[in-house]
């Protein structure tokens, strides 16, 4: 396998978040724009967000326990990761009230 496609599990994590948030949005605010309720835009970002964030930190706890990741770090990751949605979901009402 090419050595520049190798990621370490933890940068897969945050790539995985990183294509769910966009494409959630995109749906969110495509929804938005056509109900024009931006509640219903953002209730779908809140909804899907969550779901998919409890996909992937089950997916992550697999992947960790394949590459022997110790506690702290996956622990972190995962902190981290919800630190992040609640960024997403901060960030996603702020520009909901815009629309």
């Amino acid at each position: 396998m090419n050595s520049s496609l190798m990621f370490s599990v933890d940068a897969w994590f945050y790539i995985y978040f990183a294509i769910g948030a966009m494409v959630v949005f995109l749906i969110g605010y495509g929804i938005a724009k056509k109900t024009q309720k931006q509640d219903s835009g953002f209730s779908f970002i809140l909804l899907m967000s969550v779901v998919l964030f409890t996909a992937l930190a089950y997916w992550f706890n697999g992947a960790a326990r394949e590459v022997f990741m110790g506690t702290l770090p996956w622990l972190i990751n995962l902190v981290f990761g919800g630190v992040l949605l609640i960024v997403f979901l901060a960030g996603s009402k702020m520009i909901f009230k815009r629309i």
